[in-house]
């Protein structure tokens, strides 16, 4: 569970400069942490699994489509769409970073 007042404060004072001298810091404890929270992602994901792409996925048009995981490397997925969508046709193949999929269902 998240707690929001904490993360308010996080955010206001990385807004306000009041952990200026600490920004790189706190940069780089981010980009480690979702490491973390990608690589354990990673090992949830299984070949059949049902995943669904997030917010974080560009072109946006493609949150919310789901797909089938084909297989998985090292950081990414291959996942097989299963509705077509702007210029990715259902069926298709898409190998993606494992942080813009969420599992929605595993096999």
């Amino acid at each position: 569970m998240i707690d929001t007042t904490m993360t308010e404060e996080v955010i206001a004072a990385i807004e306000t400069g009041a952990v200026d001298d600490g920004i790189d810091d706190i940069v780089n404890a981010i980009k480690s942490r979702r490491g973390v929270l990608n690589a354990r992602k990673l090992r949830e994901i299984k070949p059949g699994d049902v995943v669904v792409f997030n917010d974080s996925v560009r072109p946006q048009y493609l949150a919310g489509i789901t797909a089938r995981v084909v297989r998985r490397n090292q950081k990414r997925v291959v996942i097989t769409l299963q509705e077509g969508v702007g210029r990715y046709s259902a069926g298709v193949d898409i190998t993606t970073p494992v942080a813009i999929v969420d599992l929605v269902e595993a096999e």
